[in-house]
Formats: structure tokens, sequence, C-alpha cells
């Protein structure tokens, strides 16, 4: 095969994705325009629950050092050990999903008052659903610091 052959293959292979991308961001962009934005469709909303409070930065720093809360960081254990709140226990979303009963069950045994759930920043939500998991499993009450690890790492 001439080197010119494979280059020309290559050339059209690039094109050809370019294409692709271009007619695909279009078509985002179409749908966009006419309000249908099919990431909006994703976002969770949080029930109206007493037993569920979503606090601010302010607060969470209040509490995070409290004996008598426990600090649940909802994001992959590969982000939690690249830091977390202080005194945190890594509590991936996933772990809740598969066992959110055993899950609880090993939170009751920890004899804490509340439990403050936060994950990576205001879009993720990550805290919400562990939270909410919780919540369904009778464990109460939850505190969701939404700011997360991005506003605490940004503040301290």
């Amino acid at each position: 095969m001439k080197k010119s052959s494979v280059m020309k293959d290559l050339l059209g292979a690039v094109a050809l994705f370019l294409m692709c991308a271009a007619a695909g961001w279009g078509i985002f962009k179409f749908h966009c325009w006419r309000g249908h934005n099919p990431f909006t469709q994703l976002e969770f909303k949080l029930p109206d629950r007493p037993e569920i409070r979503v606090i601010d930065y302010d607060e969470a720093k209040r509490l995070v050092n409290h004996v008598d809360i426990l600090v649940l960081d909802a994001r992959a254990s590969l982000f939690y050990e690249s830091g977390h709140l202080p005194g945190a226990i890594s509590l991936p979303r996933g772990t809740v999903e598969t066992d959110p009963s055993g899950v609880v069950e090993w939170l009751r045994g920890k004899n804490k008052k509340a439990f403050l759930v936060y994950c990576s920043d205001a879009q993720c939500e990550d805290s919400k659903r562990v939270a909410l998991l919780l919540n369904q499993q009778g464990l109460t009450p939850l505190l969701i610091y939404t700011g997360g690890w991005a506003e605490w790492n940004g503040r301290r």
C-alpha cells in the first residue's frame, strides 16, 4: 500500500468524523433552540420532605465537626481519596443503590443524630439521590450540602 493511499484514507476518516460531529452539534443546537434540551430532562428533583434539608456553606462549616453529625461523601471513592470534608466517610451513590437497607443499618450503628451528605458541586445530584435513598429506608434527619467539595475547597 502506498503512503499517499494511507494518507488519503486517514484524511477521509478525519473528514467523516468532523462532518458527523458538526451534524450532531447542529441537531443538538436545533433541539435546544426549540426548547428541548435533552440534558434538562436528566435533572433530579428532590421531593419535598421535612426530614431532608438543604444547607449552605456556612451551615455546613458550622456542622461538619459536630460530634453528633456524620458527614457522608456521595462521590466515587477516587474523588474522595483526592480530598474530602473533615471527618467525612466515603459512601458512593453506587454503594447505597446496591444495598440501601444494609447501608442504613450500618449508619444507624454509628449512633449519630444527623447525616450531612455532599458530592462534587451544585450540579452534582449524587448527594440528593443518596439522601433520598437513605430516607426511603427510614434514616433521618438528612442534610444536603449542595455546594459540595468544589465550594468547600474553594472557600477554605
